[in-house]
């Protein structure tokens, strides 16, 4: 694989909005303005800010569908799925906007509507995730796996690769008892676990570099962290030089393991990471990574617990749950790891992570591999 060097940032968000901001308030008739605001509040989590500032822009009859597309995305995400569903119905013709207006359908209880806009959307765009998502939790609480075994074939089929297809043509086809399902979850095949030997005094300084550094902050409601949980974005780019010699080495394992396994991979990938600090409470919910290839998990800090406790494991199993369904017979496994462990998997493999019950802090580094560009 040909590693594309990381990007560099002109401008922090954080500074970015500092500056839009002041531009806005000096020109609050300027929508370009406001729009670009916009982006840059949703880099940084800042939904109900968005909805302020486009609301009297949306409230026009003659509003941009950028705004509107904006503004609705926000709303869902701030919890009201109504004022979402008005203003994505008025986005234009987009395959994102189309996937955001089936997620307001389906908060807002129009689950039929949700399904109906979700297929829609889907036979245009067959990569199109967030109407995936909608469509798969309609059909998987009704039971339906057939239809959505047959959905995501239908998707690969016409070019669909975003992770969540094949995460959820492998749920299904297990429901089905299609072994279609077998090839995909092998674990013995896929999943690696190994060490990444460091010197006691270079581990120290990786989490001191991590737990002290400027950009580390919560995490967005969009993401599967809930609870207490931190972390530094783009680490690839910003982290210090203890980040970026760790790094270097899990780039060199990646090569092994997609070699070993004889992974198509694209010509150029890039390496997307961050860190993640957890305490007490806060976890991962089940999530996947859909826009990778290969993604993995390297282990700063791990707190003590107790033997036949599962805090502060990574459990590997079901996207979903389906309706009537015993899940535990789905091909599932947990561990705890170990601080120096690194995990590599497909990034469809689905996993989730359990509090620590601790306020000592569980640090780790998280990282995909993704197609250049």
């Amino acid at each position: 694989m040909d590693w594309v060097p990381p990007e560099t940032d002109s401008l922090p968000d954080e500074r970015a909005a500092a500056v839009l901001r002041q531009a806005v308030a000096q020109r609050p008739g300027d929508i370009v303005l406001k729009l670009r605001l916009a982006r840059v509040l949703h880099a940084r989590d800042s939904q109900q800010e968005i909805v302020d500032l486009l609301a009297p822009d949306v409230a026009r009859s003659d509003a941009p569908p950028e705004a509107c597309f904006l503004f609705g995305r926000a709303a869902g995400r701030v919890a009201n799925p109504e004022a979402a569903i008005a203003a994505l119905a008025r986005a234009g013709d987009r395959s994102d906007a189309a996937g955001h207006l089936a997620d307001a359908l389906y908060d807002a209880g129009q689950r039929d509507d949700a399904l109906a806009c979700a297929l829609t959307t889907l036979r245009r765009d067959p990569d199109e995730r967030r109407s995936l998502t909608v469509a798969s939790k309609v059909l998987l609480a009704r039971g339906e796996t057939r239809a959505l075994l047959d959905l995501c074939r239908d998707l690969r089929a016409r070019g669909g690769r975003n992770g969540e297809i094949t995460a959820l043509l492998a749920l299904s086809a297990w429901a089905q008892g299609d072994g279609e399902w077998e090839p995909l979850l092998d674990r013995a095949r896929w999943f690696a676990r190994s060490e990444i030997v460091r010197e006691a005094a270079a581990h120290a300084a990786l989490a001191h570099e991590l737990l002290t550094h400027p950009a580390l902050g919560r995490s967005a409601g969009y993401k599967a962290t809930r609870g207490d949980g931190v972390r530094i974005e783009r680490l690839e780019r910003h982290g210090g030089a203890q980040a970026q010699a760790l790094l270097a080495v899990i780039r060199e394992r990646i090569d092994a393991y997609a070699a070993e396994r004889a992974i198509a991979m694209p010509d150029k990938v890039a390496l997307a990471a961050w860190a993640l600090v957890l305490r007490g409470g806060g976890h991962e919910d089940w999530h996947i990574h859909p826009a990778a290839r290969i993604s993995g998990v390297y282990y700063v800090a791990v707190p003590p617990a107790a033997e036949e406790s599962r805090a502060g494991e990574i459990a590997f199993g079901p996207l979903r749950q389906i309706a009537n369904r015993d899940m535990r017979l789905f091909p599932s496994w947990s561990l705890r790891p170990r601080p120096g462990e690194l995990l590599l998997f497909p990034s469809y493999f689905a996993h989730r992570t359990w509090p620590t019950d601790s306020q000592a802090p569980r640090i780790s580094v998280a990282f995909d591999v993704v197609p250049a560009g």
